[in-house]
């Protein structure tokens, strides 16, 4: 049984999967022999072992056939290449199928979200911090509905950048159909197509909250232009504060009910933008105080002055790797990964930041035990 057949099996099952397939990460899965008795080894049912046998074979037939054609992927939950913002979420989605790049999806992500029943107001905003942001470097994520979704993904692509579209739907069955061109031109321009669903799956209305969560958990934070108070939009800025990530919201006109739901995220405590910079500045704030916050552990787990003296003046023997696992991290991937960054930039931050804070005592050699506790 190949790797594609054995996981649309697994997807095509129903129940509790993702508590189960976890414990793979445990286990050499590039040396696992994949067949239906493993799920009985990880804690599946026998429920479940019967209906991984039992799949629909015209249906598995036709994933296979679209996995197999140019620029399509399957990305399963324990793949190097899936998402590790969205790895790390509670419900992450036990494997996504991507048109297009799928590097993409690792990428530093901003959410772009907003009424289907847009204004002009609206769609002056959408367009405008979607072109300013997509031309800073940040990948512009949505969900190709009409409205300001639709026009986000414009914005990003006018300027040049990329875009990532999450589908309520399959990748084959794209919806709505009014976008069918758009799609196209999101691939054409180096983006992504994504979807946790089954290629040939129809579109249907439990499926869209569920693709919120994707939106959300790919990116840094998420960006509300217009939202009624019953939108979708606030579905995905819930699941943002879940899963821990920043929210923006644009404020719009006194009395507009297409900015009742902004005005109340933003009374909620969301981020009140008036400009792209005020997003950018917010997740550079973000970064930098994660990489403090490892700084402060790398520095209390330190007891002895001399081993501090060595690793803070970057001798040539001291291996970078033992700073992570002297942080408590056993290894770089998640820290570098949740801001979509490279092991050099993040040192090279990390750099930056130690010498602004604290370079006269690096250089000086002055810095004394005493003052490591007190910081």
């Amino acid at each position: 049984m190949t790797r594609e057949e054995w996981w649309l099996r697994l997807l095509m099952i129903s129940g509790q999967k993702l508590q189960y397939i976890r414990r793979l990460k445990g286990l050499a899965y590039q040396k696992l022999v994949l067949t239906a008795n493993l799920l009985l080894q990880l804690g599946f049912s026998d429920k479940q072992h019967q209906q991984f046998n039992a799949v629909d074979q015209a249906a598995l037939k036709l994933g296979l056939d679209w996995l197999a054609l140019p620029n399509h992927y399957l990305v399963t939950y324990i793949d190097a290449d899936y998402p590790e913002l969205l790895r790390n979420t509670p419900s992450a989605p036990l494997a996504l199928f991507v048109s297009g790049e799928p590097g993409n999806l690792s990428k530093p992500q901003l959410a772009m979200v907003g009424s289907r029943c847009y204004s002009h107001y609206g769609e002056t905003w959408a367009s405008y911090f979607s072109q300013q942001l997509a031309a800073a470097g940040l990948v512009i994520t949505s969900g190709l509905a009409m409205g300001i979704d639709g026009i986000s993904h414009r914005g990003a692509l006018a300027s040049g950048g990329i875009t990532v579209a999450i589908l309520g739907s399959g990748l084959s069955r794209i919806h709505p159909r009014g976008h069918l061109r758009l799609a196209q031109q999101i691939l054409d321009s180096g983006g992504s197509l994504v979807s946790e669903f089954l290629p040939f799956e129809a579109a249907r209305a439990e499926y869209f909250p569920k693709r919120n969560r994707i939106i959300s958990g790919l990116s840094l934070g998420v960006l509300v232009i217009e939202a009624e108070m019953r939108s979708g939009s606030l579905i995905t800025a819930k699941y943002a504060l879940e899963q821990g990530r920043e929210v923006f919201a644009i404020p719009g006109p006194l009395g507009s009910r297409n900015s009742e739901g902004t005005h109340s995220l933003i009374q909620q405590g969301a981020n009140l933008v008036a400009q792209p910079t005020d997003i950018i500045e917010i997740l550079n704030s973000s970064l930098r105080w994660l990489v403090l916050e490892q700084l402060v552990r790398y520095i209390r787990s330190f007891y002895h002055y001399k081993s501090m003296k060595i690793a803070m003046r970057w001798n040539p023997n001291f291996n970078s790797h033992h700073c992570w696992t002297m942080w408590g991290i056993n290894r770089p991937r998640p820290i570098l990964l949740v801001k979509g960054l490279s092991f050099r930039r993040v040192m090279w931050l990390f750099s930056y930041w130690i010498l602004s804070f604290w370079g006269d005592y690096i250089r000086s050699g002055r810095l004394c035990q005493n003052q490591i506790v007190s910081f």
